[in-house]
């Protein structure tokens, strides 16, 4: 896979997901307005999945679980300034979710 970014955004980090209810996937406000290209997210708990999910108004609607362990990489389909709405929500315990993105 390869593609052509014409941004220059790209953010890193590790979010907390708690168990008790779907938490926002947070992404930086000027890369939210620059594009988000690409989102890759890895469960970095050793004993609980993550489910994630993409949230459209009062719709949520999965698109996948991350076992212990596992990652995804999602092509964000959306025009910039567009939060791809992504949502998780750990499955019996708190997880860490590393989050990595870049611009479009």
């Amino acid at each position: 896979m390869s593609g052509t970014l014409t941004g220059v955004g790209k953010f890193s980090n590790v979010q907390s997901i708690g168990f008790a209810a779907a938490e926002l996937v947070v992404f930086p406000a000027d890369l939210v307005v620059e594009g988000v290209g690409y989102i890759w997210l890895k469960n970095l708990d050793t004993a609980h999945f993550i489910t994630i999910s993409q949230k459209t108004g009062a719709n949520t609607n999965p698109v996948t679980k991350l076992l212990p362990g596992e990652f995804i990489v999602i092509h964000n389909p959306l025009a910039p300034t567009n939060d791809p709405g992504l949502w998780a929500q750990a499955d019996t315990g708190s997880c860490n979710l590393q989050v990595v993105a870049s611009g479009t």
